[in-house]
């Protein structure tokens, strides 16, 4: 068995790496920052000019209650109003406050590329960030349940999960995002 090889990685979000590398089932040796909200005035444009075309992106959040979650995706990220399919299920979402990590069940929606929209993945949108104002307006959202499994205690949609996952009250799945990073990753 071969152990696992990690680069600790300087984010404005997570204290350490921890969690995050046991994500991954395949050692990871760099996180590259591509964009950090905070510093492009949280413009969705400027996502994408920075990470399209990128693969192996890891997307970390953090909401307006603290709460730590995310997305990774081997898929490139577009502005073509389309979903990209991801038939090896190897893109996830995840929340590092309650150590889960959520597949995708629903192949044909990995991930959505559109050029006024965040981060996109899943039909449905299971987790969104919106365009430009996701840190002063709750518009982004953390959905699970249309392509993204949401197993065991966090039922599909239910009140209780968005409130888990982003802190919000009870019944409400949109937050305001705080910050937001890409990275990408180089694979071992």
């Amino acid at each position: 068995m071969t152990s696992k090889k990690y680069v600790r990685f300087e984010s404005k979000i997570l204290d350490n790496s921890d969690f995050i590398e046991t994500l991954f089932d395949t050692p990871v040796a760099e996180f590259k920052l591509l964009y950090r909200a905070s510093e492009n005035n949280f413009s969705c444009h400027k996502f994408h000019q920075e990470c399209d075309g990128k693969e192996n992106t890891l997307v970390v959040a953090k909401t307006e209650f603290g709460k730590v979650i995310g997305g990774f995706t081997p898929l490139r990220w577009n502005t073509t109003s389309n979903y990209v399919q991801d038939y090896e299920r190897k893109s996830f979402l995840f929340s590092v406050d309650l150590e889960e990590k959520f597949t995708n069940n629903n192949p044909q929606y990995g991930i959505y590329g559109n050029a006024s929209y965040g981060p996109t993945f899943g039909g449905g949108h299971d987790f969104y960030i919106a365009e430009n104002s996701a840190n002063s307006v709750n518009t982004s959202y953390f959905n699970l349940g249309h392509s993204y499994n949401c197993n065991g205690k966090y039922a599909n949609g239910s009140a209780e999960t968005h409130k888990a996952f982003t802190g919000t009250e009870a019944g409400n799945y949109y937050a305001k995002i705080t910050e937001w990073e890409v990275y990408q990753l180089e694979m071992l």
